[in-house]
């Protein structure tokens, strides 16, 4: 069963969904992992009520745990109203991975995507 998780998440880190610049965004940030030097920059559009996600662009570097969390998540959010958004925590991102755990020195690894979307929406909202 490992094995299974391994190979998700190395194909989820080779194929990154939405990686990639958006030319079209209403916000925009950058984080950074000092623990172990992940780096992920998002762009976001929101629909034109801003209550939802119409598209998702981002660039970074990193473990794979950070990649393919992005990746993941990147295509998740589309479509999502920004209040659930607001509202996910590691245990859906360890879903979107098809993790029931991981190690608490790479939580911050998981979340750095997902802490960096809820930046730029509440930016947006503020």
């Amino acid at each position: 069963m490992q094995d299974l998780y391994h190979q998700q998440l190395l194909e989820a880190a080779e194929n990154k969904k939405n990686f990639g610049e958006l030319a079209d965004f209403d916000g925009e940030a950058t984080s950074y992992n000092a623990s172990c030097g992940d780096t992920v920059s998002i762009r976001i559009k929101l629909t034109s009520n801003g209550k939802q996600i119409e598209s998702v662009g981002w660039t970074g570097t990193g473990c794979i745990i950070s990649q393919a969390a992005m990746g993941q998540l990147s295509d998740y959010v589309v479509g999502k109203q920004v209040s659930d958004i607001m509202a996910m925590g590691a245990g859906e991102i360890l879903e979107l991975l098809a993790l029931s755990k991981i190690a608490p020195g790479r939580l911050r690894c998981l979340l750095l995507g997902l802490t960096t979307i809820k930046k730029i929406l509440q930016e947006k909202n503020t």
